[in-house]
């Protein structure tokens, strides 16, 4: 009865996107798997950009724990390291930044030959790839204490 309620999933929304992309995937459809993969990335991205501060951030972060890991089950690690560092390049620097801080935190990085077949890339490149950024929350943090520690250089003055 609650699968009538639902209706029939035809493309990953908001609201659930990691089950509608399970759903899409688990259908007889041909060549879902990329293009459920390609929804449920675009997912990741409306979510992070519409969230107002991190709401959004862990329902974006589980999205992209279960492309990294059907990344791994179809042999598509190349698609999933692309989209990873496309979203790492759009993300650094911006008011986004938080999020990637956070896939950082949660050790998600580009799947690896080891993990992968059909991967090109090694584990130091993958461990590379994660730190090759410092965590941007550490540089606003750093930023705002300098700008209390002025403040009550001023009060003191006073």
């Amino acid at each position: 009865m609650a699968s009538l309620s639902k209706g029939t999933v035809t493309e990953v929304g908001t609201v659930d996107p990691v089950g509608d992309y399970r759903t899409l995937l688990g259908s007889k459809v041909a060549d879902n798997y990329e293009e459920a993969s390609k929804q449920l990335q675009a997912i990741v991205t409306k979510l992070v950009k519409e969230s107002f501060g991190d709401t959004y951030y862990a329902k974006a972060l589980d999205c992209v724990e279960v492309l990294r890991e059907e990344a791994i089950k179809h042999e598509e690690a190349d698609m999933f390291n692309e989209f990873l560092r496309q979203m790492k390049e759009d993300l650094i620097g911006t008011r986004y930044s938080a999020f990637w801080d956070k896939v950082v935190q949660d050790n998600i990085s580009l799947i690896t030959m080891t993990e992968c077949g059909d991967s090109k890339v090694t584990e130091e490149e993958s461990k590379l790839f994660a730190e090759s950024q410092a965590p941007a929350t550490s540089i606003v943090e750093d930023k705002v204490e300098d700008e209390v520690d002025d403040a009550d250089d001023l009060l003191a003055m006073m």
